[in-house]
């Protein structure tokens, strides 16, 4: 651990920078950039900054001071001394030797490589929190019947601000069973998707479907959020979508009031914690198939509600069949 012996490179780079002259600035950017700068042994590595978690370069403090006399011969210009980070900086090790500018760049994106692979597995973390949270609610005992509610939107796919169809599917722990419903916009009734997706809005097939203004959809979606709120005790409900982010932004834009006792659950997500691979995003369509889930007339918002809800409960079974192993 040696924090008081480095500056971020960047950061040392974007001082100097700053204060140049301006008719300096690309003349120190290409310096920056050279051999004279770059190819010189035990200035430059890299470490896990403790503050910013995340791995960044590194330019040692004698390295920082040689730097800045270079740069101030070179163009004439007192630069001021920078002083070593505040930061805690660990498990630092030496750069490799860059003796060119394409050197530098392959070890600027080493460091990026290293980051997106941290940032992968704090996200699987997280989604395996996810499927553990979401499983032991399955199959917990509920004081109160809890009601599960996957949601489903197929919007315009020239316009994806028109909404063609909300659908939601409801899994009750009290009755163990599934209510299914299916909304059409007749705002948009003249609309029809089938250039990129099929248009599936005829193929609901877990029961009718319920032509409404878009304002009557959102109002009966509400009450069914609201209602399934009230029936828990400690005012529960659960929304799961498979691609939650999508879904959920598509409801706040029409208005939709989320109970403050909500969780959510994305089967994407839990699906990557299955899979254990964060950067695994598979389609639903795709999915069922995979887990083998026999479905039908997808695309169609009901349908993909049923299914999403199905899928679910799949994976919950799943994760905690081997859980028990």
């Amino acid at each position: 651990m040696l924090s008081a012996s480095f500056l971020q490179l960047q950061t040392a780079v974007y001082e100097w920078s700053k204060e140049c002259p301006p008719d300096a600035k690309n003349a120190l950017a290409t310096f920056f950039l050279s051999t004279e700068f770059l190819d010189r042994p035990n200035v430059f590595h890299y470490g896990y900054d403790e503050s910013q978690t995340k791995w960044v370069a590194l330019i040692e403090m004698q390295g920082v001071e040689k730097t800045r006399v270079m740069i101030t011969q070179q163009f004439g210009y007192d630069f001021k001394s920078l002083y070593a980070s505040s930061s805690t900086f660990t498990k630092i090790e030496m750069a490799p030797r860059m003796a060119k500018s394409s050197a530098y760049n392959k070890f600027i994106k080493a460091i990026q490589k290293l980051n997106n692979q941290m940032k992968a597995l704090r996200r699987l973390i997280g989604y395996q929190k996810t499927l553990d949270e979401a499983t032991d609610m399955v199959h917990a005992t509920h004081a109160s019947p809890l009601r599960f509610i996957s949601v489903d939107i197929e919007s315009y796919e020239q316009d994806h601000a028109l909404i063609l169809e909300i659908g939601w599917s409801t899994w009750d722990t009290g009755l163990n069973k599934f209510a299914d419903r299916h909304f059409a916009v007749l705002d948009y009734k003249h609309l029809s998707n089938g250039r990129y997706v099929r248009d599936r809005r005829d193929r609901f097939s877990f029961g009718d479907t319920t032509w409404a203004s878009l304002k009557d959809c959102i109002t009966a979606f509400q009450e069914d959020l609201e209602l399934a709120a009230h029936q828990n005790a400690q005012g529960t409900v659960v929304l799961i979508a498979h691609d939650m982010t999508s879904d959920e932004a598509y409801l706040r834009r029409m208005g939709v009031d989320f109970p403050p006792g909500m969780i959510k659950f994305d089967t994407i997500e839990m699906n990557s914690a299955r899979v254990n691979d964060s950067l695994i995003k598979t389609g639903l369509g795709k999915l069922l198939d995979e887990v083998g889930i026999e479905n039908y007339s997808l695309h169609n918002a009901g349908n993909d509600a049923h299914y999403t809800l199905e899928l679910f409960l799949w994976l919950c079974r799943d994760h905690a069949s081997k859980r028990n192993v």
